[in-house]
């Protein structure tokens, strides 16, 4: 029984290493001069709610002066956010607030009007699809 778990928690970090592999590709890729690759790169991000995510590519947009990469991660960012809207529960709320305030509160006037906008409408959002109030962990 406990080999069973082992390898059965073995399986799923080999999965979770997988897919950071693949997100780090789908990343590098978004900087590419080719507009086709670029899209490709953005397409598989498809229904991701991932917050950690949408952090390293705000990150990521931040340190390039890459005009197509920035771009690109914007795009990704835009649609991880309407993933969250569409399909996001509490738990999705309570990361995205938390990365919102920790953004804020770093950034201060240097966080991007364009991605605070969007995660401001996005928690609005979300909000509103609980059919209450959220409060957030302040």
């Amino acid at each position: 029984m406990a080999n069973e778990l082992k390898e059965k928690l073995k399986e799923q970090l080999n999965h979770l290493e997988d897919r950071k592999k693949v997100w780090r590709k789908r990343i590098e890729l978004m900087g590419h001069h080719l507009v086709n690759v670029r899209e490709g790169a953005l397409l598989g991000f498809g229904l991701n709610t991932d917050v950690s995510l949408l952090e390293k590519l705000y990150w990521k947009r931040k340190e390039t002066e890459k005009p197509w990469f920035r771009h690109a991660a914007y795009r990704a960012i835009d649609e991880i956010l309407l993933n969250i809207e569409s399909i996001g529960k509490q738990k999705e709320f309570y990361a995205l607030q938390s990365l919102f305030d920790r953004l804020q509160e770093r950034e201060g006037k240097n966080l991007h009007a364009g991605v605070q906008t969007r995660m401001e409408w996005s928690i609005a959002r979300l909000k509103e699809r609980a059919g209450k109030t959220l409060e957030s962990k302040k």
